[in-house]
């Protein structure tokens, strides 16, 4: 387009040209009014007369015409900034197209951003309340499909895996009550794939009965499609008994199938009984949460393929009763034991002396809250495969705990590379800290030791055991940390220290071999190492008191260097 174009048509131009011609005689028009502005009152002759008469009776009709066309003129001026406006709006998206990174991707990395955006804490939507704390509402595949329409296609259509996995609570819904329309936007947009999800009922939600919960409604109607459920329900038993009851809460004819479920957490307070159907469950791997009883027929050949459990309660004779039904358990975690008659009784024994159980992992306690816990427990079983075990000790359950276990530790031959014990608010006098140190002693597998004391004196006592020269216990461990839940007493601040440089002298001879040392409640500068006690010293090279290099042989090879790091609520080595 030249500068002489126009982009008025013709009709336009014409009207815009005639705008130059005044609607009235301007000579006429000057003399009158110059003659006003002069004040000039002599009289006009009738011809004067005759034209001021002829003048003002076109007033009105030449008035009407100006207006006319200065209408016509504004709705030009209107229509001409209007396609100024849309020739900005157009240029301004031709060069967002063609400026804008996001809009030249392709669609495989455009597809990765949104997975990246679309997860938080893993899950896609997030709508919970913490009791008299804030919510949080997390829902960025819905904001990202409101940007553009190919987004929306793109994140709706193709991408389901961004609108099924949910973490709820029923505080949110009672406080923002149309948030709930949320959670059915993203059921529909999941289409037909798998569903992860977490939903808290908490009892100031006033949801007395399961069944009343539109949440759990729409989750159970949705009940084939579950991957990774967790239900958990802080409401007694006796004020949800709808959830014995759990068909009910699904409007699907037929019974329950959970055809694609992997893992399964609820609370204790829902029955396990409602699992005796284990038929229905395939391709659960990972239970979690519920009682666990040899009372019930759990023979059926729908368990034999679970490979993790976390129960709170296991009701039995013995461990080996029930692991008898579970030939690919992996890991296995126990809350809580309760010693009872089994209605079989030993009749299983009459082939084998024991069962061997394949389990790798192990985790027992808080043993505190363990009815029985006696050799009685152990019996029958072996575990050459175990590789990890976790213990935590209750008070007063020191000597009932570690003496079987090791028995069960010893018979079975297992090559143990992972130890974590934990005493829950236990003071170990001489005799516990020597059963203590006599349970660890034989695991000379063992690569990872982790044990937690309730008092730094304890903690004291084993890192003086371990720099013995003559003491050969876990010979082989790399990794060790050692903690105290209280803090130390100003004398035994420096002894700390001075502990932890004896261990890495002690143990150099380990590759790799590394020590974490955390006391709570310690401020850096109770510390002082080597005459340096400011609390911002970050790291400290071990050369002195210990050697650099160490000769083994012909092979020299570098000594582990130590590093101190100081916080202000806890002191910690590391030598790497």
């Amino acid at each position: 387009m030249t500068e002489h174009d126009s982009l008025l048509c013709s009709e336009c131009s014409s009207k815009i040209d005639n705008l130059a011609e005044p609607p009235f005689d301007t000579e006429f028009y000057q003399a009158i009014y110059s003659r006003a502005r002069n004040g000039d009152n002599l009289p006009a002759s009738p011809v004067e007369f005759g034209q001021l008469d002829a003048f003002l009776a076109e007033v009105p009709g030449k008035l009407a015409a100006v207006d006319k066309r200065l209408a016509e003129a504004e709705q030009l001026v209107i229509t001409l900034r209007k396609s100024r406006d849309d020739l900005l709006a157009h240029s301004d998206a031709a060069k967002y197209m063609v400026s804008s990174p996001i809009r030249q991707l392709p669609l495989e990395v455009l597809s990765e951003i949104f997975t990246f955006c679309c997860w938080q804490d893993g899950f896609n939507l997030i709508l919970t309340r913490e009791a008299g704390g804030p919510s949080t509402f997390f829902c960025q595949a819905m904001l990202l499909s409101h940007v553009s329409s190919f987004w929306r296609n793109t994140i709706i259509h193709s991408r389901p895996d961004l609108w099924s996995s949910f973490k709820m609570s029923s505080t949110f819904f009672k406080s923002k009550p149309d948030a709930f329309r949320i959670l059915m936007k993203y059921i529909s947009c999941s289409s037909h794939h798998t569903l992860d999800f977490h939903y808290e009922i908490h009892p100031e939600s006033r949801i007395r009965v399961a069944a009343s919960d539109p949440a759990i409604k729409v989750l159970f109607d949705n009940l084939t499609r579950w991957r990774r459920a967790t239900l958990i329900s802080s409401i007694p038993l006796h004020s949800i008994h709808p959830w014995s009851s759990w068909t009910s809460l699904s409007t699907n004819a037929g019974p329950l199938n959970f055809s694609r479920l992997e893992y399964l957490q609820v609370s204790p307070s829902i029955p396990s009984n409602l699992f005796l159907s284990f038929s229905s469950f395939p391709r659960l791997q990972t239970i979690s949460g519920l009682d666990w009883s040899d009372h019930h027929d759990f023979s059926f050949p729908g368990c034999s393929h679970i490979s993790e459990i976390k129960v709170s309660r296991m009701i039995g004779r013995s461990l080996a009763h029930l692991l008898r039904f579970l030939p690919a358990l992996k890991r296995l975690t126990v809350l809580n034991f309760t010693c009872s008659e089994s209605r079989e009784d030993n009749k299983w024994l009459q082939d084998t002396p024991f069962h061997t159980s394949l389990i790798s992992e192990l985790t027992v306690g808080p043993l505190s809250h363990w009815n029985i816990f006696d050799m009685e427990v152990w019996n029958f079983l072996r575990v050459p495969d175990l590789v990890k075990l976790v213990i935590f000790v209750g008070k007063n359950h020191m000597e009932s705990v570690l003496g079987p276990i090791s028995s069960l530790l010893f018979h079975s031959e297992c090559h143990l590379q992972t130890l974590e014990l934990t005493f829950d608010q236990v003071e170990l006098d001489h005799s516990p800290q020597q059963m203590l140190v006599d349970f660890i002693a034989p695991f000379s597998s063992l690569i990872n030791l982790s044990v937690t004391f309730y008092a730094p004196k304890d903690m004291l006592a084993l890192m003086h055991h371990l720099t013995l020269v003559h003491d050969s216990s876990v010979p082989n461990v790399r990794n060790l940390k050692l903690s105290s839940n209280l803090p130390p007493e100003d004398s035994e601040c420096p002894v700390i220290t001075s502990k932890i440089w004896q261990l890495v002298e002690a143990r150099s001879q380990v590759p790799g071999f590394s020590v974490d040392v955390h006391s709570a409640g310690v401020p850096a500068s109770d510390f002082q190492i080597m005459g340096m006690d400011s609390p911002y010293v970050t790291s400290l090279s071990a050369a002195s008191p210990l050697p650099n290099y160490l000769t083994d042989g012909d092979t020299v090879r570098r000594k582990p260097t130590l590093s101190m790091d100081f916080s202000h609520s806890m002191l910690g080595a590391t030598s790497i």
